[in-house]
């Protein structure tokens, strides 16, 4: 869905990766985008960032969109599971601001191991 949806905004190559983003987006012209995905069964009103993706969107020199696909179906009695529907959002050059983020946990040093 959100392959489609950059080649209906005219990129003109597009690329899955996986780490540390999910697309790269060019045009013949040069021009060069960065995509997270996230997909969810849910409302999507909050997702999961790692911490090398908040970093990206922060960072990125190309500017980093980031797309939600909310309301997935998957059939789980097919194998593999089948996956329809879903509503996309795309958020040109997100950034991640502190106020859309909430610590979920912690990794901290264990004194003694190192």
């Amino acid at each position: 869905m959100a392959i489609e949806h950059y080649r209906r905004r005219g990129w003109d190559e597009i690329r899955t990766l996986g780490k540390p983003y999910d697309l790269v987006c060019t045009k013949v012209t040069g021009e060069e985008k960065h995509v997270e995905v996230k997909g969810t069964t849910g409302a999507g009103g909050d997702v999961n960032y790692t911490p090398n993706e908040i970093q990206h969107f922060r960072a990125c020199p190309y500017g980093a969109d980031l797309v939600v696909v909310r309301d997935i179906r998957v059939d789980r009695t097919a194998l593999p599971h089948v996956t329809s529907g879903g509503e996309l959002l795309h958020i040109e050059n997100y950034e991640a601001p502190p106020e859309d983020l909430k610590a979920t946990g912690w990794t901290g040093r264990v004194t003694g191991w190192l």
